[in-house]
């Protein structure tokens, strides 16, 4: 899903099994289907009608695109992922910052790893990253759209979102709410629940995003189990060793749990301070990498230009050769059969390290030098 390998051997198995080849369709034509496609569906008046009038080449197009977004996070990112634009205005995230591109170096790495190491049968702790960072190095942009990419495209995801205080957690929940609402219609689910910096409940995925501030009197995911996490301005927070006491042990040991704690330095003496130089000191662990970013690099891109209201050119899917039977958002994730299906299927439960412990004992952290 994000190490260019694991992507290029899960489209390899899905060609594979279903007998129909995927594509990747260019950004600009990706908006421009985007385009003609919510313009065909307002036609229709509802999407049944939609589907009872769509062509080969829509059908196939939106297949195509359904499961290259699940197959593939930067190919999703790249052409449905909205974020805010350096400067103003909104974007997809066709160029990342360097610091960004680090970022998502450092996932794809470890996500290679551990899936080596599953298939030796050794355990898997999950892709779980500190990120002890400088400001403005839109890090949090990218913990968004890998929070919402599980969530709108796979089932039964559990995610929660916590920071230090309501200000924090309505940012996180308006970069959400963008993202989410910025999707094509194909792209979008339908939504059960949507209370504002609460939580946002997926219907036929069953899928849900938690959003909480530290200062919760209940503890941080106590009584629950999360494979999606995201953990913002951890050096402020009053009360953030409850996040190994309370949270750590929420994390199942699968290949499909994410979670990325992230904070600027707030001085020494902290949760945070002493958290990251535990995992700083800490090489040769399997489970976590820290990234330490430096530089903003480059502004991000211009939002993309071309965009035209003309239909796109049907032939590129034409030539794909795709399956072109209706496809609904959960039953991609049921299609998926990728090289990693035995490591992804190794048991995870609610405390998979016993009693919760404090980091050092824990042993789930590796730190990753040279970012």
């Amino acid at each position: 899903m994000y190490s260019p390998s694991v992507v290029e051997a899960a489209i390899t198995r899905y060609e594979a099994k279903s007998q129909q080849r995927l594509i990747r369709i260019d950004p600009t034509k990706a908006e421009e289907w985007a385009v003609h496609l919510a313009a065909r569906l307002a036609k229709a008046g509802s999407v049944d009608n939609f589907w009872k009038w769509a062509t080969r080449e829509e059908a196939a197009l939106i297949r195509n695109e359904r499961v290259m977004s699940m197959l593939d996070f930067l190919y999703w990112a790249e052409r449905y992922g909205t974020i805010a634009q350096d400067g103003g205005g909104i974007c997809k995230l066709t160029s990342p910052w360097e610091s960004q591109q680090i970022l998502l170096r450092v996932i794809a790495k470890l996500e290679q790893k551990l899936i080596e190491a599953g298939l030796r049968g050794e355990p898997i702790d999950g892709l779980l990253i500190c990120l002890h960072k400088a400001r403005q190095l839109g890090a949090t942009a990218i913990g968004r759209l890998l929070m919402m990419h599980g969530m709108t495209l796979q089932n039964n995801r559990r995610g929660m979102s916590a920071s230090v205080d309501d200000d924090k957690i309505q940012e996180l929940y308006d970069r959400d709410k963008l993202i989410y609402d910025n999707l094509p219609w194909y792209l979008r689910p339908d939504l059960k629940y949507d209370e504002k910096r609460q939580h946002i409940h997926f219907n036929v995925l069953d899928s849900r995003m938690l959003y909480q501030v530290s200062s919760q009197k209940s503890g941080l995911g106590v009584g629950r189990q999360f494979d999606r996490a995201h953990l913002t301005e951890l050096s402020t927070w009053i009360s953030a060793s409850a996040v190994e006491l309370d949270f750590f042990p929420t994390l199942p040991q699968s290949l499909t749990t994410l979670a990325l704690l992230e904070s600027t330095a707030y001085g020494r003496g902290n949760w945070w301070h002493d958290f990251t130089e535990r995992v700083r000191r800490m090489p040769g662990l399997a489970g976590v990498d820290v990234a330490v970013a430096a530089g903003a690099g480059a502004g991000l891109a211009e939002d993309l230009e071309g965009r035209g209201a003309a239909p796109p050119a049907l032939g590129d899917v034409r030539a794909a050769r795709l399956l072109t039977d209706r496809v609904e958002p959960g039953a991609v994730d049921q299609l998926l059969d990728v090289e990693v299906a035995a490591v992804l299927r190794r048991r995870a439960h609610l405390h998979p390290f016993g009693a919760p412990r404090t980091l050092g004992d824990g042993k789930r952290f590796l730190h990753h030098r040279g970012v």
